[in-house]
């Protein structure tokens, strides 16, 4: 995982706070910090998408839960639906490999092809 920095003012960085669930999904990053002084640097991390990720230790396949259009939260798909048992390990197992860990044990997607594997996994709900 390589973090980058962007510098903004600090008018700038208050909008990005207030919409920072659509600025993530539009910039396809994954915020992790802020230093604000005369000029703020945000430091955030590149991802494919901010929707899911996979929790450590337990392993749990968190899915971004939406109203609005805004995030309320995220939500352990495990516990809403059954799915194909091969794909979804294979989902988590990407996740891992890609090592895009953010914050403690939160691991989002950075490829595509991780991307389309959830999609197909998503796909197999029951």
């Amino acid at each position: 995982m390589s973090e980058i920095e962007i510098e903004m003012d600090p008018d700038e960085f208050s909008t990005v706070i207030k919409y920072i669930d659509e600025w993530e999904r539009l910039m396809c990053l994954k915020f992790v910090e802020a230093e604000v002084e005369e000029k703020v640097v945000i430091k955030a991390v590149r991802v494919a998408t901010p929707s899911f990720f996979l929790l450590l230790p337990d392993k749990k396949l968190m899915v971004e839960v939406t109203k609005g259009g805004r995030r309320v939260g995220y939500i352990d798909v495990e516990e809403l639906a059954e799915f194909d048992e091969e794909l979804l390990e294979r989902v988590k197992t990407k996740l891992l490999k890609e090592k895009c860990e953010v914050g403690d044990g939160r691991y989002f997607p950075v490829s595509e092809d991780c991307v389309e594997l959830f999609k197909r996994l998503m796909k197999t709900a029951r």
